[in-house]
């Protein structure tokens, strides 16, 4: 699940109730911010991004789009080359260049 809320706690309290046998320790969170579009189209979900950065200078979504390209490369290989276009996609090129 991508996170866990009360609701998703109750909910898990209803069906150990009907009998089902749930162990909520061993229910995690998973980071679901890379979603499938299309065969060769990933989009990185992150709705208040865009809000912010403009409004509340901040720039962690930044750590958040690195984290997404390195695990695209742990699962299909080093990225061969690299570009960007802009001045914040060229930050995040630089943060993935020193890990």
């Amino acid at each position: 699940m991508p996170r866990r809320t009360i609701e998703c706690d109750e909910m898990l309290e209803q069906a150990r109730q009907k009998g089902l046998k749930l162990n909520p320790e061993r229910i995690y969170k998973v980071s679901l911010d890379l979603i499938l579009l299309e065969d060769d189209l990933l989009s990185l979900e992150m709705p208040d991004s865009f809000k912010s950065l403009l409004l509340g200078d901040d720039d962690t979504y930044k750590i958040y789009v690195r984290d997404s390209l390195m695990r695209i490369e742990k699962v299909m290989g080093k990225i061969k080359f690299k570009y960007s276009k802009g001045t914040i996609s060229t930050q995040i090129l630089g943060m993935l260049s020193k890990t």
